[in-house]
C-alpha cells in the first residue's frame, strides 16, 4: 500500500531508526577493508581559501551512501555553509546499484540537509550543471568550485579522465581528489594529468589515491 504524500517522510525518518544499528555495524565492517580513512584525510586535508559564501564537496557514486557519509561528518566538522552532492543514477544502470539502494540510501542521510542527491549519470551531470550547481538560501548562490571529489563511479581510463577534466578545471587551491578502485585504471596517466594542474600526491593506500592542488590556475 502506498502512503499518503503527506507522510512519506515521516516514514522516511522513522525508517531510518530501525536500521540505524545495522548500519553502523555494515559500515564498521567496510571501513575496515577499503581504506576510508583515506577520504577521510582528503577532506581533512582540503581547503578553501576564499569561500565565497560556501564550500561544496560531491561523490561520482554513491551506492550504499558510505563514502557520502563520511564526507558529510566531515564537512560538517571543518566548514561552514557546506553542502555536498551526490551523483548517481541508480535503476541498475551499474550491476547491483538498484533503485532499492537508492531508498535505502535516501533513509540512512535523509538528517544530512547540506546533501543533495542527483539521481543521473556522471555524463549528465557534467552536462546540465557545467556552469554549477544553485542553491537557494535567501537568493539564488551559484555553487561553481569544488572542494573534495570522491571518483567512485566509473571505473574505465577514458571515463575517469573525463571525470577529472571536468573538475580539475572547477577546482582551487587546496581541492582534494580521491579515487577509489584506481588499480582498475590507468592512475599513472590522471595522476599525471592532474600534475599539470597544479596536484600532488597525498596519500596512497592499495584501493585508494588521494591528490591535493598546491599551485597553479584555478577554475
Amino acid at each position: 500500500m502506498r502512503l499518503p504524500y503527506q507522510f512519506q517522510g515521516l516514514w522516511l525518518y522513522f525508517a531510518k531508526y530501525d536500521r540505524k544499528i545495522k548500519i553502523k555495524e555494515k559500515d564498521m565492517r567496510i571501513i575496515k577493508g577499503v581504506e576510508y580513512e583515506l577520504l577521510t584525510e582528503a577532506v581533512q586535508s582540503s581547503y578553501k581559501e576564499e569561500t565565497n559564501g560556501y564550500v561544496l564537496t560531491c561523490e561520482i557514486g554513491v551506492h550504499e551512501g558510505n563514502g557520502s557519509q563520511i564526507m558529510l561528518e566531515e564537512g560538517r566538522k571543518k566548514f561552514q555553509n557546506f553542502h555536498h552532492l551526490g551523483i548517481d543514477p541508480y535503476g541498475n544502470i551499474q550491476a547491483g546499484v538498484s533503485n532499492k539502494v537508492k531508498w535505502n540510501t535516501k533513509k540512512d542521510l535523509i538528517d544530512y540537509l547540506e546533501f543533495h542527491l542527483l539521481e543521473m549519470a556522471d555524463t549528465e551531470y557534467m552536462d546540465k550543471y557545467r556552469n554549477g550547481f544553485i542553491i537557494y538560501d535567501e537568493k539564488p548562490h551559484l555553487l561553481n568550485r569544488y572542494t573534495c571529489v570522491h571518483f567512485d563511479g566509473p571505473q574505465r581510463t577514458t571515463d575517469v579522465l573525463r571525470e577529472v577534466m571536468f573538475f580539475c578545471h572547477r577546482a582551487h587551491l587546496g581541492t582534494t581528489f580521491c579515487f577509489n578502485d584506481y588499480k582498475r585504471y590507468k592512475m599513472d596517466i590522471i595522476v599525471n594529468l592532474c600534475s599539470v594542474y597544479g596536484f600532488r600526491v597525498l596519500n596512497k593506500g592499495r584501493r585508494r589515491y588521494s591528490l591535493i592542488k598546491e599551485h597553479g590556475a584555478t577554475g
